[in-house]
């Protein structure tokens, strides 16, 4: 992961294409302590927020998505729910969302819908944190989920 950082960060793209290593994100998914995943996670929001936003699309190429969105299902599913990690979390699942044009089937099928729709009942009482949440689910939802209501799949359309 750090290499990956110090990559995107250089600008080196085309050396980090031929040489990139998609198992370079898995650290984020499994790191268990929470310092490591916190400074993962904000370098990589202070990465896509200073570029282009060709540093987005390329982390989506390489599978960033899937390991954001993995994170976000694990860390909602511990024991012990950290919102210090979770808040950045959400707030990189967004930004990253909107630029991915599959991010709602991805999202579906890591069950990252229903882990922020539990997240959603679980605040219900916290705005900062619910906001996030819905914020997430209308990115899902703009990019094409769909949700089975009784004997069909229907797409949601928040706008």
């Amino acid at each position: 992961m750090f290499t990956l950082v110090t990559r995107v960060l250089q600008g080196n793209f085309g050396i980090v294409e031929d040489s990139f290593n998609d198992a370079e994100f898995f650290p984020l998914i499994n790191s268990c302590e929470k310092d490591v995943t916190l400074n993962i996670l904000s370098v990589l929001s202070e990465l896509l927020s200073a570029g282009t936003h060709r540093r987005i699309h390329y982390m989506i190429s390489k599978g960033g998505s899937e390991a954001l969105l993995q994170t976000l299902v694990n860390l909602a599913r511990s024991d012990s729910l950290d919102y210090s990690l979770l808040l950045p979390l959400l707030r990189l699942v967004v930004k990253v969302g909107q630029r991915d044009a599959n991010f709602g089937e991805k999202a579906q099928k890591l069950e990252a819908t229903d882990v922020t729709l539990s997240l959603i009942r679980r605040n219900l009482t916290k705005s900062d944190n619910i906001t996030l949440c819905i914020h997430a689910i209308q990115i899902y939802a703009s990019n094409g989920m769909y949700v089975y209501i009784g004997p069909k799949f229907v797409t949601l359309n928040i706008e």
